[in-house]
């Protein structure tokens, strides 16, 4: 006890007390309860009998409530009979919970009924004399239902001292709860006892395992020079998987798989998930694309002109180079017909994309583990014209073709004027005479006059401009442009072969040749006056015979431009919508010193904006933010008085403009592993990635599933060279998986930035 009341020998004793006599000794036993024992809402001592079918019979008991306890001093009967189920295949149980209260007792005392104590008579009358913490017993039901039925639930503050099986025919079953019941120190004792005992063979057990881990950490620390880290396996396996690409080694079943997502060629576009583009990375599809001409708003604009489809600043005719005044004639019509099969060389193309939307794998390493035809097929195909890249220069950046790519603008062009890789036959058929020229100066070339000095009365004259080897010789079979004049058109005396512009590279030798079935007759000089070329005939069809005395007269006309910086306005291109990007393909020619510059101009319906060049070093400013409906388009060609630039406005001269989604989903050919396995990772490079609008999500699909299969670990990490890149490694558990399929995806909030994939590899542990 912490407190006592202390009474004197002569003292008068108050009722506070006799109060302070029973509060005192009540408060020490609550605080030693609440100390020593803390059982909240738990019994002791309670037992439950069966008295009949409807009743029970609950013994004395305690309960514990905090720092409280109270006591039923004597059996408590409960009659069921209203929890009873009314079907005959229903159960119910039913939870006895013990619940206190405080009560007062009454009993009879005698009391003074006056003050004078000779007079006073004691009245006896009723008066609380005990106030008892008393313990009841109350009873909550479960629900009926067939067996089995489910036990009531108890709340976390009720303590419940048995459940009751109850069916139609009574009282079945009795559990104890002893969930709630106090547990002596007795039985703690017991308890502590035997975890003593366990946990001494414990600790001698672990002595043991601590000796025996430190020789096993020893060797293994042995072992580990010898192995191989998770993460460098990991390379490893990516790396022959990437050299197994490049090798080209004959497909079959493989345990690693990387793919950079350059080409389709492991993609499965047919499958009913895909929502993705493969072009230089796995790419966000479009929402909506349209594909339009390439067109000048007035082609009768005096700043340029046409020959055929070819466009360029408006020119002079100025001739030179030339052989001319001499008398000597030569029938170019007098040995055996020969029919020729040549291949007419096309110029080379040019895609800008611009938008930034527009991200690309820049990885020129990665483009090495294909073919250049795989590569240009990727990025230049139109109506059904193949453009194959077979290595014509290579001093190149990679294949034949120079790439500058950034964020948002990627230029790619030829890097020969002239890609004899778009082909296209010509046929001829007759007598083969030529001349072949050196061109000291680059040139542009709109025509070419043959000196004729006699015409014979039938016989189209065909004029054909072809290449020469490193001899001199010319290759009739590599056409550059072609030229043609009907015996009826030609007169005796000077004649002009207007051609396709053609652009001579400086430095060069070329050669013109007349093929024809008619009797003419050309002039020349003799005793080898024109010392810049050869004059030829072909014998056969492939061997040029050369002549040393005697050259044809020529005039090869230049153009001579009138401007060196001409601006020409384009038909606009225009997307319902709104587009997020565009790309534009076009064939042309930029000689040394002179250029093909873009600008657009968004047009949202209101005041036009300022005009905004398509310029690789273009700022963070995107002009296509706002999802404009239609661009303006003009072009600026910068030129020389000698040299200007050419655009071929032809049916291939196309612009794109397109419109991205907000979320994309690729979908792998079936890989088979050639085992089975329980694991798998996966491993996937994003690039231009923004983790504050871009989500990406690794997923596989399993064994031919439908199912999307998402992974039970990623690990995400941040390339230090460049943050926008990132690596995701995921790691998949799955049950006896033999084949898979990639399904990396993503989404964004907003469709002028996205990310895209630049590789992706899969490993089956």
């Amino acid at each position: 006890m912490s407190k006592r009341v202390l009474v004197g020998e002569a003292e008068f004793m108050e009722p506070a007390d006799y109060e302070r006599f029973t509060a005192y000794p009540q408060d020490a036993t609550d605080d030693l309860v609440e100390d020593a024992v803390a059982y909240p809402a738990h019994w002791s001592g309670y037992t439950v009998a069966r008295r009949s079918a409807q009743e029970v019979e609950v013994s004395p008991g305690r309960y514990f409530e905090g720092r409280t306890v109270y006591g039923a001093d004597a059996a408590i009967r409960i009659n069921l009979t209203t929890f009873l189920p009314l079907a005959a295949s229903d159960e119910r149980w039913v939870a006895l919970i013990a619940r206190g209260r405080v009560v007062e007792l009454k009993e009879d005392r005698a009391f003074d009924t006056s003050t004078d104590p000779e007079t006073q008579i004691p009245v006896d009358q009723p008066f609380a004399a005990v106030e008892a913490r008393e313990a009841y017993i109350t009873v909550q039901q479960g629900v009926a239902a067939p067996s089995p039925a489910l036990k009531p639930t108890i709340a976390a503050t009720d303590a419940c001292i048995a459940f009751v099986r109850l069916t139609t025919q009574g009282v079945q079953d009795i559990e104890p709860g002893e969930g709630w019941r106090a547990k002596t120190l007795f039985e703690v004792e017991g308890r502590v006892t035997v975890l003593e005992v366990r946990f001494g063979q414990i600790i001698a057990r672990t002595e043991v395992l601590e000796t025996g881990m430190s020789n096993a950490n020893a060797a293994i620390d042995e072992l580990r020079r010898g192995m191989i880290r998770p993460e460098i396996m990991r390379e490893v396996r990516r790396d022959v998987a990437a050299m197994r690409r490049q090798l080209n080694v004959p497909e079959g079943a493989r345990s690693s798989y990387y793919d950079p997502g350059l080409v389709l060629d492991q993609w499965d576009t047919k499958h009913a998930r895909w929502l993705a583009r493969v072009d230089e990375g796995i790419q966000m599809p479009f929402a909506q694309s349209r594909e339009a001409r390439l067109q000048v708003k007035n082609e009768d604009d005096p700043r340029i002109m046409f020959v055929g489809r070819r466009m360029v600043p408006a020119f002079d005719k100025v001739k030179r180079i030339f052989n001319e005044g001499g008398k000597s004639t030569r029938l170019i019509s007098q040995v055996t017909h020969t029919e020729i099969e040549a291949i007419q060389r096309s110029v080379s193309r040019t895609s800008t994309s611009y938008g930034p939307t527009i991200n690309f794998c820049a990885n020129q390493a990665e483009w090495s583990r294909f073919v250049p035809a795989a590569q240009a097929g990727a990025n230049f195909a139109k109506d059904g014209e193949t453009f194959q890249g077979l290595g014509k220069n290579e001093a190149a950046s990679f294949g034949p073709h120079q790439v500058y790519q950034a964020r948002s603008v990627k230029v790619q062009s030829w890097t020969e004027t002239y890609w004899e890789y778009v082909p296209k036959t010509v046929g001829l058929n007759g007598s083969v005479y030529g001349q072949t020229f050196l061109v000291d100066q680059p040139l542009i070339s709109p025509s070419v006059e043959l000196e004729f000095a006699k015409v014979g009365t039938d016989g189209a004259v065909h004029v054909i401009f072809c290449a020469t080897d490193e001899t001199g010789a010319p290759v009739i079979d590599d056409i550059i442009a072609t030229a043609k004049l009907e015996a009826r058109d030609i007169k005796v005396g000077w004649n002009e072969f207007v051609a396709d512009l053609t652009y001579f590279d400086p430095g060069k030798r070329y050669g013109w040749y007349a093929v024809t079935t008619g009797n003419h007759t050309l002039y020349g000089t003799d005793a080898n006056a024109f010392s810049g070329g050869t004059s030829f005939r072909f014998t056969d069809g492939a061997w040029a015979q050369g002549d040393l005395t005697f050259d044809f007269n020529f005039r090869l006309n230049g153009c001579r431009f009138r401007n060196t910086r001409t601006v020409v306005d384009f038909q606009s291109m225009s997307l319902p919508g709104g587009m997020t990007q565009f790309s534009l393909l076009h064939p042309d020619w930029k000689p040394e010193g002179t250029a093909l510059a873009w600008e657009i101009q968004p047009d949202f319906g209101g005041a036009l904006p300022p005009w905004v060049k398509l310029d690789p070093a273009v700022g963070a400013d995107n002009p296509l933010a706002g999802l404009p409906p239609t661009v303006n388009l003009r072009l600026t060609m910068l030129a020389t008085q000698d040299l200007a630039p050419m655009i071929e406005l032809s049916e291939v001269a196309v612009y794109e403009a397109a419109r991205v989604r907000a979320e994309f989903r690729a979908v792998s050919k079936r890989l088979d592993f050639g085992l089975s396995t329980n694991t798998i990772q996966t491993l996937d490079v994003v690039d231009d990635f923004n983790p504050a609008v871009h989500t990406f999500e690794p997923r596989i699909i399993v064994n031919e599933g439908a199912a999307l299969v998402a992974p039970s670990v990623v690990t995400q990490r941040v390339d230090p060279d460049k943050p926008a890149r990132r690596e995701f490694l995921a790691t998949y558990a799955v049950t006896n998986a033999t084949s898979a399929r990639l399904c990396p995806g993503g989404s964004t909030t907003n469709v002028v930035d996205v990310f895209f994939g630049q590789n992706t590899a899969l490993f089956a542990l």
